[in-house]
């Protein structure tokens, strides 16, 4: 059966309070018999961890307990030969390992993220597939000894020869247009002439002179 836990809080206060503790025990010893003691007493509870483990050691890990006169020894070695300074040294070794595991692997992560595809647009892929055919096919005509075609030349007279027949082609156009126009005013003409000529029959003045709405006045 254990102890409750209120058994527990009243056990542990009492045996802080108690002159007689292991711990009020060990630091009176290392006050009488331990010159390096002084100074580094803000290590007295490092040092109950380091005998605790030294206890476990020695029992192999069953219970039992350890005399005082060893636990006296553990404690001013632990002092004496520095063992502090080495549990710093062990962990701030162990604190630069743990940063630069963690920044080797936020690397591989960041590399890993940097070399993700980054999804294309539709055009993106066209432009793309166009660029590689284009590639392909000069490769095909190196290859078959082609050369590419190279663009064609023009100079000063050729543009000025080009302009002058464009300007004969607009006046022929021109022409023809205004021919065009002609002949229908006077297809237009002449069949409003049959009209009257028509009109005047009906009349019973055929004999009469038709008139010439469109004569020149005299």
């Amino acid at each position: 059966m254990k102890p409750t836990n209120e058994q527990l809080e009243a056990y542990k206060a009492m045996a802080a309070a108690s002159p007689d503790s292991m711990k009020a025990k060990i630091e009176a010893n290392l006050r009488a018999t331990c010159d390096k003691f002084p100074g580094h007493e803000d290590r007295l509870e490092d040092c109950m961890e380091y005998l605790t483990e030294c206890a476990r050691e020695i029992l192999n890990g069953k219970n039992g307990e350890v005399d005082d006169d060893t636990c006296y020894r553990v404690c001013r070695d632990y002092f004496n030969d520095e063992i502090w300074a080495k549990e710093d040294e062990a962990k701030a070794a162990k604190e630069a390992k743990r940063k630069a595991d963690k920044e080797k692997l936020d690397k591989i992560r960041s590399e890993k993220k940097a070399k993700k595809p980054v999804k294309k647009t539709a055009s993106q892929v066209e432009k793309e597939s166009l660029c590689k055919e284009k590639q392909r096919i000069e490769k095909l005509k190196e290859k078959h000894g082609c050369k590419p075609a190279e663009p064609e030349k023009t100079c000063k007279a050729d543009e000025e020869a080009k302009k002058v027949e464009l300007e004969k082609m607009q006046a022929e156009a021109a022409r023809e247009a205004e021919a065009l126009k002609k002949a229908e005013e006077k297809k237009i003409n002449d069949k409003i002439r049959a009209q009257i000529a028509e009109k005047n029959k009906e009349l019973g003045i055929g004999m009469a002179q038709p008139i010439d709405m469109f004569a020149e006045a005299v």
